[in-house]
């Protein structure tokens, strides 16, 4: 290969890598508490929504960011956990060359712990009866779980 054919490459590969570069996405964003404070730490995954083995983890820094470079347009679903918090997630588009901005406020895992609510469920008849369910969240070994309880308080209700 004679210089100037190796010169004439290596002038294609730049020129191809740097459209390449330009044509990839960014994401960054933030992990709030809720109160607004950064959370350090909290384990950051960005999962593609057209193949889950496109995959990118990181770590928020002490002020609560982070950074994705390099990806291609489409659709991400960010996850964000944290012990002491119930996990959030969002769904965030990329497009070409685009800079996604995106902030992820974790609920404490108390506020997620358990909430009641009673609804009236209809037979097949058309009449209805109270239905009480309670709704908790807990984290076992570094996992958040949710569960439910439904329970008939028509005698209750009487």
């Amino acid at each position: 290969m004679s210089k100037r054919s190796a010169f004439i490459s290596l002038t294609l590969f730049l020129a191809a890598a740097g459209a390449w570069a330009q044509f990839q996405g960014r994401i960054s964003g933030r992990v709030l508490d809720p109160s607004g404070n950064p959370i350090e730490r909290a384990e950051v995954a960005i999962v593609s929504q057209k193949s889950s083995a496109v995959r990118y983890e990181s770590k928020s820094d002490k002020e609560g960011r982070f950074v994705q470079v390099g990806l291609m347009p489409g659709y991400f679903m960010i996850t964000v956990k944290k012990s002491g918090f119930a996990p959030g997630s969002k769904e965030i588009k990329v497009g070409v060359a685009g800079e996604e901005t995106v902030e992820i406020t974790l609920k404490t895992v108390e506020a997620e712990a358990e909430k009641t609510y009673i609804f009236h469920i209809h037979r097949k008849d058309g009449s209805t009866f109270p239905v009480e369910i309670t709704a908790s969240a807990i984290e076992y070994k570094g996992e958040f779980y949710h569960f439910a309880f439904a329970r008939d308080i028509t005698d209750r209700k009487r």
